[in-house]
């Protein structure tokens, strides 16, 4: 889901840690040195709202990772704007800006688990040169039982399946919004041919978005000589929830200087905050709070009344885009503390 400071390379720097008898080092490497440091994060976002459950946490860990300068190939942007990679998850976790959410953190609403299985079973795996299975599964999250889920937080799809070789299996599930993680990479060491028996694959990359329409899974042979392959069952199990998350319109951009945007069509959405209607042009405060520090800035900007937006949310009926000088300093988040989705005009 995120990422700490652990080590890289023999010659890069390591963790500055205490040591036996009295001593320090400064060799500390690998897990044993980065999950001391998430739970040392955790636990002071703990202690500055000890009310947070465990979901609390991770929502908070979405929000607060940060791609800083991780370099990797796999960097997406999910269907709500935020950044994601298999090798490093949301990003670095920074545990100033953790606190300073944690501290008026409204609890999540009531944890719900969707069940939808895929009706055909027993379909053959293509070899790898006869394409890939692709299946489509539609789902309305559960819309009307008690376990509704329209805003996503964890996703599994759990499938039973045999195969010549099990580490030719490449498996990647899309989302409605159009959001691709893969599940399963290939492992050429892997040899087993006894498959896998009702596996929960489990993917984070689609927290946030809209669980209701069509979800893609694809399964691929991907071997230079593979043989048969079979899927017996797929279900996708979505856990998340009914009602919209605390401040799950924001999206966090830390304006890194590889990171500034250059064009002027760039989304941004941003927290429910009143519920006055705007009905001509106005003038509102835009905020933008320091991830570092304690620290504000205000500038205003007008809002003005638009129709040529579709919103991709059916229940966000108010759309207004706004305009004016949003320039904000390299390290900065900025966000508009009136209800609706905005169209950002200008580069932040």
């Amino acid at each position: 889901m995120s990422t700490t400071y652990s080590s890289g390379s023999s010659s890069e720097r390591q963790i500055l840690t205490t040591d036996l008898h009295h001593k320090c080092t400064a060799s500390h490497t690998g897990t044993s040195a980065s999950a001391p440091l998430a739970a040392g994060i955790i636990a002071l976002a703990l202690e500055a709202n000890p009310k947070l459950t465990w979901r609390d946490v991770h929502h908070l860990v979405v929000r607060t990772a940060r791609k800083a300068n991780l370099k990797a190939n796999d960097w997406v942007t999910n269907a709500v704007g935020r950044n994601i990679s298999h090798s490093f998850g949301y990003g670095l976790m920074d545990a100033l800006a953790m606190v300073n959410l944690a501290k008026n953190w409204k609890r999540v609403g009531d944890h719900h688990r969707c069940v939808t299985t895929y009706s055909q079973r027993n379909l053959r795996i293509p070899t790898s040169d006869q394409g890939s299975l692709i299946l489509v599964l539609n789902t309305d999250g559960c819309r009307h039982a008690v376990q509704h889920v329209k805003y996503l937080e964890h996703v599994q799809a759990q499938i039973t399946l045999s195969a010549a070789k099990r580490g030719d299996i490449e498996i990647e599930l899309t989302s409605p919004q159009g959001t691709k993680s893969t599940l399963l990479q290939p492992r050429a060491r892997d040899n087993g041919r006894q498959g896998f028996h009702q596996w929960p694959f489990m993917s984070v990359f689609y927290w946030g978005e809209i669980s209701y329409g069509n979800w893609t899974l694809e399964i691929k042979n991907v071997g230079q000589f593979s043989g048969w392959g079979n899927l017996y069952e797929w279900t996708l199990i979505m856990y998340g929830t009914e009602e919209e998350p605390p401040y799950d319109r924001v999206v966090t951009k830390y304006l890194d200087k590889d990171d500034i945007p250059v064009k002027d069509d760039i989304y941004e959405s941003f927290p429910t905050s009143g519920s006055e209607e705007i009905s001509s042009e106005m003038e509102i405060t835009l905020t933008a709070t320091s991830a570092y520090y304690d620290t504000e800035v205000r500038k205003k900007v007008t809002v003005v009344p638009t129709r040529d937006y579709t919103d991709p949310m059916d229940s966000w009926t108010n759309k207004h885009q706004f305009s004016g000088s949003t320039a904000v300093s390299t390290g900065w988040t900025a966000c508009v503390t009136i209800v609706f989705l905005l169209f950002l005009r200008s580069a932040l």
